[in-house]
């Protein structure tokens, strides 16, 4: 009984670890947070978050697991579904993406720091274990939609389409042209894919 109780705690205690890493490392990023601020954020002795986690690239990492598991399986179910006419899951796909953008600013913020990053080791860890997956069904609908593009850089433009307004942040409400409803998910939503609509199909004609 009392091991499995220390289970649960010391699970418990991950969990908060990761969540108060969540708000940390969206504000400051990666060198802007040390672990003695992780375990004062947490309340608890830096060697009890080395208990769960070998250094701070190891929580980094853990922590960016953790904020996208919950985005990711919307983003995917968004992607899933041979049975559906790739406009579609692209449709749902980049309205997804601006929800979650919207709605996730400690989110928004960690996926800022991350297109900061220059540390290719790091880099290469998230690229292959936290942002693999989603990036792989966006390049497959890439390669369907493409009418020859290159698939790579037609994903990494679907994704900035949608990504960069909020990258822009504040500073793009001070712009010509600004309305308050391009803060609207729905409205950015429908112009990526009204643009992407356009773009690809005149492309094709050629």
């Amino acid at each position: 009984m009392a091991a499995k109780k220390k289970r649960t705690t010391n699970s418990k205690t991950r969990e908060e670890i990761l969540e108060r890493s969540i708000l940390l490392f969206a504000k400051s990023g990666y060198n802007g947070v040390s672990m003695r601020d992780v375990a004062a954020a947490v309340r608890v002795t830096p060697a009890a978050i080395y208990y769960h986690f070998s250094g701070k690239e190891q929580l980094y990492l853990d922590t960016l697991r953790h904020a996208l598991k919950e985005k990711a399986s919307a983003l995917n179910a968004a992607l899933d579904g041979e049975e559906k006419p790739p406009w579609a899951r692209l449709e749902a796909f980049v309205g997804a993406l601006a929800q979650v953008l919207t709605q996730e600013k400690d989110f928004q913020r960690l996926l800022q720091w991350v297109l900061l990053d220059r540390n290719d080791k790091r880099l290469h860890k998230l690229g292959n274990t936290v942002l693999k997956d989603s990036f792989v069904a966006v390049y497959g609908l890439a390669e369907k939609l493409g009418n020859g593009l290159d698939p790579h850089l037609l994903a990494m433009s679907i994704i900035s389409l949608v990504v960069f307004p909020f990258e822009a942040g504040h500073a793009r409400r001070f712009l010509p042209g600004f309305k308050p409803q391009h803060d609207d998910p729905g409205v950015l939503a429908r112009h990526v894919i009204a643009l992407l609509r356009h773009g690809l199909s005149r492309r094709g004609r050629h």
